[in-house]
């Protein structure tokens, strides 16, 4: 009789100890979620905090239309590097040309085309000021329109003399706002010089031919190459500068053509920027830069 009664008492002991469980599960459950949303509430606000903040810093401290760090404040110190089109790979500065391959030199040729678009689509709905006819003075909140005349024959048309061995490069000098050259005696902007690194690279290099906006406004368009090739530097004229980020601004070029490199050879190449103000060393491409080609 008491193992009768005993039994009972096991099954509601069995019986209270589960829903005892069940309550504590559905407990730690809702604990679990109630704390898992008190953190999300948490991070949210302290993420439009954080988003607000650094609104009110960037809105008060940060300029949209020109950098907050310029001139001798910038990481660039007033000191404009040079950059070479086409550039075919960062980890290389060899621009090796096949002639009788066109898949060697297309990219190349691809992009100058590319860079090139940037002054082509901007001619018919920019506004610029008219620099070329009239030497005085230009607003520098507008800029002035560079002429792809002035390419000669470092054209899409010739494909950039790369298919004769005969390849053109586009110079230009990095932006920096509100930097104004300095101009060397006689000189109407910063020259530009493309050598050989030494006289052998000098003698294997030939003739180099610039053109620019100068070139253009002296010779016009249609002369000969012969008429156009008759300095021994380029100009990036300085009624381009300052770069204020004015809208549809370009950056004035200068079009390289080396018409004789000798074939097979390694050629070291040194561009350098010349002003009163432009610091060069070439070691560090400061206001310049070296490259090689090489022509098969």
């Amino acid at each position: 009789m008491d193992e009768g009664h005993r039994l009972p008492m096991i099954d509601q002991e069995k019986q209270w100890t589960l829903t005892s469980n069940q309550m504590n599960t559905k407990e730690f459950a809702e604990t679990i979620c109630l704390r898992m949303l008190y953190i999300l509430c948490s991070y949210s606000v302290l993420l439009l905090i954080f988003g607000a903040y650094m609104r009110l810093l960037f809105y008060f401290t940060i300029r949209l239309n020109a950098p907050r760090l310029t001139g001798q404040s910038s990481m660039l110190k007033l000191n404009p590097g040079i950059s070479v089109i086409p550039n075919p790979s960062v980890l290389t500065s060899l621009v090796h040309i096949r002639v009788s391959n066109p898949v060697s030199y297309s990219a190349l040729v691809d992009e100058m085309a590319a860079f090139l678009t940037h002054y082509q689509t901007h001619i018919a709905g920019g506004v610029f000021a008219h620099c070329e006819p009239v030497p005085g003075f230009v607003s520098p909140r507008v800029s002035c329109r560079y002429n792809l005349d002035a390419s000669g024959p470092c054209n899409m048309k010739s494909g950039f003399g790369y298919f004769r061995g005969q390849p053109c490069f586009v110079v230009k000098l990095n932006r920096i706002y509100g930097w104004l050259p300095s101009p060397v005696v006689n000189a109407t902007g910063v020259r530009l010089k493309c050598e050989g690194l030494t006289e052998t690279d000098a003698a294997y290099l030939g003739k180099v031919c610039y053109y620019d906006m100068d070139s253009l406004k002296y010779h016009g368009p249609l002369k000969s190459q012969s008429e156009w090739c008759d300095r021994n530097f380029g100009v990036f004229n300085s009624m381009y500068y300052p770069f204020l980020n004015q809208a549809n601004y370009q950056s004035p070029v200068v079009f390289v053509h080396f018409t004789s490199p000798k074939r097979y050879v390694v050629i070291w190449i040194k561009c350098y920027a010349e002003a009163r103000n432009i610091k060069v060393n070439l070691h560090r491409n400061e206001g310049s830069m070296v490259f090689q080609i090489m022509v098969e």
